[in-house]
Parts: structure tokens; sequence; C-alpha cells
């Protein structure tokens, strides 16, 4: 299946929505015109992947989570404030929370 991000998005930098804590994502779409959401690539500032690279400040590392289909989603005509339904967690360092209005929720 083929995905389609936003005009002028790239998976090489931070994502289009800074949704807060560091925490940043890309929209992508499973049509070319973009009305049918598929998931998110998400970025979030992982203590170990700075460990690794040896990097000390760093915005946000990734895409490095990408939401699928056991996801659900609200306020998707609006991705600048989109709900995520369900947590995302990263088992390799622990990060956890949710999307809620375009910003990143801890647990």
């Amino acid at each position: 299946m083929s995905e389609y991000l936003d005009n002028g998005a790239s998976l090489a930098g931070p994502g289009l929505f800074d949704a807060g804590h560091g925490v940043s994502y890309t929209p992508y779409y499973l049509d070319e015109e973009r009305t049918r959401l598929g998931g998110l690539y998400m970025w979030h500032p992982c203590p170990l992947t700075r460990e690794r690279l040896g990097i000390d400040d760093m915005a946000g590392v990734g895409p490095n989570a990408k939401t699928g289909q056991a996801w659900g989603y609200e306020n998707v005509g609006d991705p600048a404030h989109i709900t995520l339904i369900g947590s995302v967690l990263d088992p390799d360092c622990g990060w956890h929370g949710f999307i809620r209005n375009g910003r990143w929720e801890p647990c």
C-alpha cells in the first residue's frame, strides 16, 4: 500500500506538527489527494538513541513510531489537532503517552 505525505513533508527530520515535550508527528495518507489518513510517523527524544549516537542534544529522532490500523483517529480534517485513540509505547526506552488534540500527553 502506498503512503503519501503532506507537500513539503520529509521523513528525514522532525515531523510537521510539534506536539510538545520534544515529540512531533507527520500524518501519512493512503491516497494521493491526502483525504484518507493512514496513520502517523512520530519522532521523540529517545535517550537510548542519543546515547548510541553520542548526541548531547537532539529535538527528536525518528521516524521511530508509525501508528497503524490498531489505532483510531479523531480530528483527521485538522491534522495539527489530531487525536490518536490508543497510546504509543517505545518498548526500548519506555517512552509512552498519547496524542490528544495535537499535543503529547506523557503517561
